[in-house]
């Protein structure tokens, strides 16, 4: 073990040496958003309203996966101010009027106040607990006075059970505009979906918070009744610094490497039914942090060794080798990660960042040469060609997303345009 890890900061310092860089992506200057107790007044929402400004009645409402899915759930909202007590009520999926079934639990929100250029929104996160696997509950979020809509969630099965889940390649620019139909579409035509996985640069602006609402808009109700897992794009980052709106509306487990702060809420795996998801923070290996790196990749070894699921998938937002010529691939991953993948017979490895899409083998394991399928994808309107020659299949001038179904011995893949029609697939078989 000293060993490899003696190799792995040889091979970083080599690296540091010869200014392998990440290409770094820069952002126009923002006036970040600070979380302060508030010194002037809200919004009167009986003179004034805009469309990102928070108002009494909750928003933004988004539920995240924990680190046991089958008991438990994370809930996110958003509202203008802290009159009363922030809740969630849980009741049990009924055929009638929810009154008459009765509340089961209510969960107390812990909340923190967020100050914008021109006004304060107020973040409110619960961690409910206590839940039986493969159950539906009904939920609702308020204060006593202003409650929203009732949603629904499903527990997960604690056995190695098929699902299915979407995959959103980066959205980033127009996204209600441009975004919004093909996440509508993915549930129209997937609507046995458990979960949604966002693949980072969910906004061009991380500090934006009008881009934000422009995301939860494009989602609707959808995140809701679905919940999200996501990596960060380095498009939520300014400099070396996560936006702070990514803590304010997802809450992922905290189980990832420990004595990193800044892998918090980035760096984390969740088993669902048989399958492995581990999310990785590439942003934090930008310029051979070493701290970063090295933590990642001995939390990552542990997880791959030590693995008893069906199916494993890494996602994270840079690519091990771009599907474009003009963006070289990174080398912390190509060297350091990407030889971990092949070993461990990682199943899949969802990426982004190339605003394209590409999907190849790059197995160096002559004894198993399809582990593991790199895909690249792109769901948003910023578009780049593809010219790389490792993608066996490669596209641009469309936005994907991608519907995955998983079975104990199948996983079927499909890349799927706009306008429904098929792009891409394929089926991996144990």
């Amino acid at each position: 073990m000293k060993r490899n890890v003696l190799c792995a900061v040889v091979i970083i310092s080599i690296l540091a040496a010869s200014s392998m860089l990440f290409h770094k992506k820069h952002s126009p200057p923002e006036k970040k958003p600070s979380v302060n107790e508030p010194g002037r007044p809200l919004p009167d929402e009986s003179h004034t309203f805009s469309p990102f400004v928070p108002q009494q009645q909750p928003d933004r409402i988004c539920l995240t996966l924990t680190h046991d899915p089958t008991t438990s759930i994370n809930i996110q909202w958003r509202t203008h101010n802290l009159s009363g007590h922030p809740v969630v009520q849980i009741a049990l999926l009924s055929a009638g009027p929810i009154e008459k079934t009765g509340i089961i639990q209510t969960c107390l929100a812990s909340s923190q106040i967020f100050r914008h250029p021109h006004y304060d929104a107020v973040h409110h996160h619960a961690n409910i607990t206590g839940l039986k696997p493969a159950t539906t509950y009904l939920y609702r979020v308020g204060d006593g006075l202003k409650w929203s809509e009732w949603f629904q969630f499903q527990t997960s099965q604690p056995s190695h059970q098929p699902f299915e889940f979407l995959f959103f390649g980066d959205l980033q620019e127009d996204i209600r505009g441009s975004c919004s139909r093909i996440i509508r579409q993915a549930f129209l035509n997937h609507p046995n979906t458990r979960f949604m996985l966002f693949i980072g640069d969910i906004v061009r602006h991380g500090n934006n918070d009008t881009e934000w609402h422009e995301f939860f808009q494009a989602t609707g109700w959808l995140t809701g009744m679905f919940p999200t897992i996501a990596t960060p794009g380095n498009h939520e980052y300014k400099n070396t610094q996560i936006t702070s709106a990514w803590g304010a509306h997802f809450q992922f487990p905290s189980n990832g490497p420990q004595g990193c702060e800044e892998l918090n809420n980035t760096c984390y795996f969740i088993d669902y039914q048989g399958t492995r998801f581990i999310s990785l923070n590439t942003n934090a290996m930008r310029g051979f942090h070493l701290k970063a790196v090295l933590a990642q990749r001995q939390w990552l070894q542990t997880l791959l060794r030590n693995n008893d699921n069906d199916w494993t998938v890494i996602f994270h937002h840079h690519p091990v080798d771009s599907p474009t010529q003009s963006e070289s691939g990174k080398k912390q991953l190509q060297w350091l990660f990407s030889p971990l993948y092949e070993k461990y017979h990682v199943d899949l490895v969802l990426q982004g960042d190339a605003h394209t899409y590409g999907r190849g083998h790059k197995s160096h394991d002559k004894n198993n040469p399809d582990s593991p399928i790199y895909i690249v994808s792109n769901s948003g309107a910023h578009m780049n060609k593809p010219d790389a020659p490792w993608a066996s299949v490669s596209g641009s001038d469309k936005q994907l997303y991608q519907h995955i179904s998983i079975s104990k011995n199948q996983l079927n893949y499909q890349a799927i345009a706009a306008d429904g029609s098929l792009f891409d697939h394929f089926i991996l078989k144990k």
